[in-house]
């Protein structure tokens, strides 16, 4: 009888370690297949990028891990020392960019936009007198391409006449959408239901705007006293805007908001000293906001969660990222996997792009004499 209570003792015992055993391989499985997800191993993605130099401009692409290496698709000539607005469309097939054909000096004489089909490697004009420091908004569709023509008043200097048109991207179909009088416009993106949202400048005023084009109504989102909003992007289900707010105030303090298209509510969390900040950027997938803090020595992360009761942004600092040793980081984009991010990188009166591979935690220069423009990333 003591014989078999000790070998019954002796397997329990054998089970319960093969148990725990089992259950630290599953902690460990679990943990090894979030880190996986978190930043898939996958093959590099290829990014295009925009370099001007003199009177030349080439579009580029190249793998994100092996940039030296890259492939020329496009290159095309314009007015000396001139670089263009470059806007990618949703499907990945096009690039709309505006280009300076004629200047004198400061003074622009005659632009275009144009449109470049990646496959083809070939472009087309599709209209011309177009505003330069407006970047072109392509619908969701990939088929229309909003943009901008801007005209002073003779009677005020300070005021312009500003027209937003849509075009297709074949140059059919070409409409005025509706025409302001004001400062500055600057279209943030096209939201659900074909809304043009747009932040418009005026003497007095800086608003946000929603344009009904069925309607033909415009809407206030919001208003701002004493203060400016920057780097506004749409979130990609277009439901959202994320933007910065500047105080008029020294030193200037920076707020970060995030407004819902919805209900128009909005959620907002305090950045303090705004040179101690970069742009924030809106992840692939969204839901979650990327930014840079401490003078672009520091990536964090924040995440967006709303609920009915609440809606709040949470901050995760990641002090992992490689820091530059030449300037200040601003960061443009991050890849569909999340593995690589994009930022310019400015030193004294040089800007460089600088892509960060967030696996091998390293980061790579684009090699370049002129001057570089992140376009997107290729189909990955």
């Amino acid at each position: 009888m003591r014989k078999t209570n000790g070998i019954l003792t002796t397997v329990c015992l054998v089970i319960g370690l093969l148990i725990v055993i089992g259950g630290w391989n599953m902690i460990w499985s679990q943990q090894q297949s979030q880190t996986s997800k978190a930043l898939p191993s996958s093959t590099p993605p290829k990014l295009i990028f925009a370099e001007t130099l003199h009177g030349t401009t080439t579009i580029w692409t190249a793998t994100a891990d092996m940039l030296e290496d890259r492939t020329n698709i496009y290159s095309f000539q314009h007015a000396y020392g001139w670089d263009g607005q470059f806007s990618f469309s949703p499907d990945k097939t096009s690039i709309a960019f505006i280009s300076v054909t004629e200047a004198s000096g400061y003074d622009i004489k005659e632009t275009t936009l144009n449109v470049l089909d990646i496959n083809r490697q070939k472009s087309k004009e599709i209209d011309n007198g177009v505003y330069l420091y407006v970047q072109p908004i392509w619908s969701p569709d990939s088929e229309t391409i909003l943009y901008e023509r801007k005209t002073n008043l003779k009677n005020n200097p300070t005021v312009s006449s500003v027209s937003v048109f849509s075009i297709r991207k074949d140059g059919s179909e070409k409409k005025l959408l509706f025409q302001t009088d004001a400062f500055d416009v600057l279209l943030i993106g096209i939201g659900e239901n074909n809304a043009i949202l747009y932040y418009q400048i005026t003497a007095q005023n800086k608003d946000i705007y929603v344009f009904e084009p069925q309607e033909q109504s415009q809407r206030l989102v919001k208003h701002f006293v004493n203060e400016s909003a920057n780097d506004f992007q749409l979130s990609p289900d277009r439901k959202q805007i994320l933007f910065t707010v500047l105080t008029n105030s020294s030193p200037s303090q920076a707020s970060m908001y995030v407004l819902n298209l919805i209900d128009d509510s909005m959620i907002v969390s305090n950045l303090g000293d705004s040179n101690q900040f970069s742009s924030p950027i809106w992840s692939s997938a969204g839901g979650e906001i990327l930014s840079e803090m401490e003078g672009g020595k520091l990536l964090s992360h924040y995440s967006l969660r709303v609920r009915k009761t609440e809606a709040r942004i949470d901050k995760e600092a990641n002090s992992n990222i490689p820091v530059s040793t030449k300037g200040k980081d601003k960061l443009l984009s991050v890849s569909s996997e999340g593995r690589f991010l994009v930022l310019r990188n400015h030193a004294s009166s040089t800007d460089y792009l600088n892509v960060i591979d967030l696996i091998q935690q390293n980061r790579l220069e684009i090699p370049s004499n002129g001057w570089l423009q992140f376009v997107g990333w290729l189909l990955e």
